[in-house]
């Protein structure tokens, strides 16, 4: 478990659900969507609207921007594995953030350029 208290401003993602906000460092984000993704997907979702899907989601919030997704758009998101029309639509909604900027993803196809596995 991370000591949230010693992850600096910078580098804190927080996902506010139903229930709280977790809050996370990206190498644990990324080690969650990979060994644990169903401990994100049993998040309960707020009554907000994913900005991609608008089901109803969590709200992602890093130093840089915040969005609703679903815990699913989230995890494709850490994986750098969002599909081209999630792409393109999460940068009308937030701005080339660091997320998915041009060394991640494609500016002109939106194809993921660097997927983790």
């Amino acid at each position: 478990m991370t000591d949230t208290a010693s992850i600096p401003d910078l580098l804190k993602i927080k996902i506010a659900h139903g229930h709280g906000t977790e809050t996370f460092d990206p190498n644990t984000l990324v080690m969650t969507a990979i060994s644990k993704p169903e401990s994100l997907r049993d998040l309960l979702p707020t009554s907000e609207r994913s900005c991609i899907s608008n089901d109803r989601g969590l709200r992602y919030t890093t130093n840089e921007f915040s969005e609703v997704l679903t815990a699913d758009e989230i995890i494709r998101l850490t994986m750098r594995m969002l599909r081209p029309d999630e792409f393109f639509i999460l940068l009308a909604a937030s701005g080339p953030v660091w997320e998915i900027h041009d060394d991640f993803y494609d500016p002109e196809t939106g194809i993921a350029l660097q997927p983790k596995q």
